[in-house]
């Protein structure tokens, strides 16, 4: 295998359950490669039940255009279904022990867990952060290696308010075609965006205080949602996708790129599956994610016969860069 950074390393050496591309058996120290564009979006909140691609209802033209280049998991487990632990999981391809984040508000990623930003950014990939959500912010340690980021909104927590403040989902995607603007024809770049709209949507359902700014209300008067306070659902979060694989293939990069969409956590009210009581978010309804993968140059993507969870997706990616 040629040298490669300790970062590299420590991300290919993960056990991978999702193969990628074309894997040789016969040849395992040989990553496929080839993904000079790569896109991480990351999800709070999507029920992969209620989606029509899992047999649900809810239809979402955007995650099923990215699929059919792909592959769709709708039974993913989740590191942890919490924010900003599941972001870290995707970020590093370490379970919550080993990367050191267990809550959305008080840890945050040690400085010696490399990243999946750092591995990119070293091997001379552009790289940009577009969180959406207070959860995310530069405390949390998950923005390092990212040489654009979009800050995310701040909110004031106390011990009886700790529900995050967000951005519109077609805000974060707006930013991300405004920095693809910024890029030469020939740069390679991995771009993370997080978008947290099905989540606080299940929050305000509880009746949790997730309102919106008045900027934000004034963008959304041509879509009046239950309540002008109410946060985004499902129609909003896939225009957002919509919009960035618009803009990917704008640049005529769609082609070449790697998208995978993979959630943090599902429903966060726990379900009524939850062991706990409804609410302590333990059952599978909030565990099962989904994981959504498209990468158009390659001809097929296919799994093991092993169930998939978090860690594997940045294993994968960093496998399918090379």
């Amino acid at each position: 295998m040629p040298s490669m950074s300790k970062t590299v390393k420590a991300i290919l050496l993960l056990s991978l359950v999702l193969c990628v591309g074309a894997c040789q058996p016969s040849e395992p120290e040989t990553a496929p490669g080839g993904a000079e564009v790569v896109i991480l979006v990351t999800v709070d909140g999507l029920v992969p039940a209620e989606l029509r691609m899992f047999g649900g209802e809810v239809e979402m033209p955007a995650l099923e255009r990215i699929a059919s280049m792909g592959r769709a998991w709708g039974d993913a487990w989740t590191a942890v279904p919490m924010t900003r632990p599941a972001a870290a999981t995707y970020l590093t391809g370490l379970a919550p022990d080993r990367h050191g984040v267990r809550d959305d508000l008080f840890t945050a990623l040690a400085d010696d867990r490399p990243t999946l930003a750092e591995a990119f950014s070293g091997a001379g990939y552009r790289t940009a952060a577009f969180p959406d959500s207070s959860f995310l912010r530069a405390d949390s340690g998950l923005l390092r290696g990212f040489e654009v980021v979009a800050d995310p909104p701040t909110s004031v927590t106390d011990a009886t308010r700790w529900h995050p403040a967000i951005r519109l989902p077609g805000e974060v995607a707006q930013d991300f075609g405004s920095w693809l603007d910024t890029l030469s024809g020939d740069d390679r770049y991995f771009a993370w965006l997080h978008l947290s709209g099905p989540l606080v949507t299940q929050l305000w359902d509880l009746g949790a205080d997730v309102a919106l700014s008045d900027q934000q209300k004034q963008k959304r008067a041509r879509r009046p949602p239950p309540s002008d306070d109410a946060p985004p659902g499902a129609e909003e979060l896939d225009e957002a996708i919509s919009a960035i694989l618009d803009s990917l293939e704008q640049r005529g990069d769609l082609d070449r790129a790697l998208v995978v969409v993979a959630g943090t956590q599902a429903d966060a009210t726990g379900g009524t599956d939850d062991p706990a009581g409804q609410g302590f978010s333990v059952g599978l309804s909030a565990i099962l994610v989904p994981v959504i993968v498209g990468w158009p140059g390659v001809a097929e993507i296919r799994a093991q016969e092993q169930p998939v969870w978090a860690p594997d997706v940045p294993a994968t990616i960093a496998q399918a860069a090379g």
